[in-house]
């Protein structure tokens, strides 16, 4: 997400952009697990931390993903 957000707004869909909501916003990721005690978001530390998560977990095995926006509505 840190390398990969600015090139995913500009290849998205211009319909999408129309309210400049996702290109005037940055994104917050939390990955966590059971009993993870790893600090995150570390300015950086972004590649140690993606290394570590690389070597513990397994995106291919991934049971449930929760997303959720947070925003203001007018």
């Amino acid at each position: 997400m840190v390398h990969g957000y600015k090139t995913w707004i500009d290849n998205a869909p211009k319909e999408w952009k129309v309210d400049s909501f996702l290109e005037g916003k940055s994104p917050i990721m939390v990955t966590s697990r059971f009993n993870q005690d790893a600090k995150i978001a570390v300015p950086g530390n972004e590649a140690k931390e993606a290394t570590a998560w690389g070597l513990e977990c397994d995106f291919s095995k991934l049971a449930f993903f929760t997303f959720a926006l947070a925003t203001t509505i007018k």
